[in-house]
């Protein structure tokens, strides 16, 4: 039970990683790249990641308040969000900016991956992508080839029957 995002270590506190797509801290306004500075009253400035976690995490539906600094804010913000059961992102589609290229991130290949991963590709798709960038990189320790629970499936050119991907 958590808030929805993934943190990565900073000098001041955690860096917001990535922010679950509507997830709790989505919801409450949390951005990609906020600094975690405080959890309700306490300072998080030199602590692991893993503590910031610990007190981020807490009973369903309780609120805990994030002190964040955020980019071209002078001032910390201070955010409520209420805590939720979290379903760990696996894969996660956006079109890239400014292009009509799909852009899907697959960082792990467990469980529910091939639905998650086919829920963002049918979503590139019905947003007629051109191109299409799937990238493991956060998978730590990503196999080469496809797992067995992830076939290869492209989504249909406009003009052609949907095809597989041999392996």
């Amino acid at each position: 039970v958590g808030v929805g995002a993934r943190l990565a270590p900073d000098p001041s506190g955690a860096k917001i990683a990535k922010v679950f797509k509507d997830g709790p801290a989505a919801r409450a306004g949390v951005k990609d790249g906020d600094i975690v500075i405080g959890v309700d009253d306490a300072t998080v400035g030199g602590m692991a990641v893993e503590d910031i976690v610990t007190h981020i995490r807490g009973k369903e539906g309780t609120v805990v308040h994030l002190q964040l600094m955020r980019s071209g804010n002078a001032k910390p913000l201070t955010i409520a969000i209420r805590r939720a059961t979290i379903t760990m992102p696996t894969a996660e589609g956006s079109v890239v900016d400014g292009t009509d290229i799909g852009y899907i991130s697959v960082a792990q290949f467990v469980e529910p991956p091939a639905s998650q991963f086919y829920t963002a590709l049918d979503d590139m798709d019905a947003q007629n992508v051109k191109g299409l960038i799937i990238d493991p990189r956060d998978h730590p320790g990503a196999p080469r080839e496809p797992p067995a629970n992830l076939p290869p499936r492209l989504p249909p050119t406009r003009d052609s029957a949907p095809h597989d991907v041999p392996t």
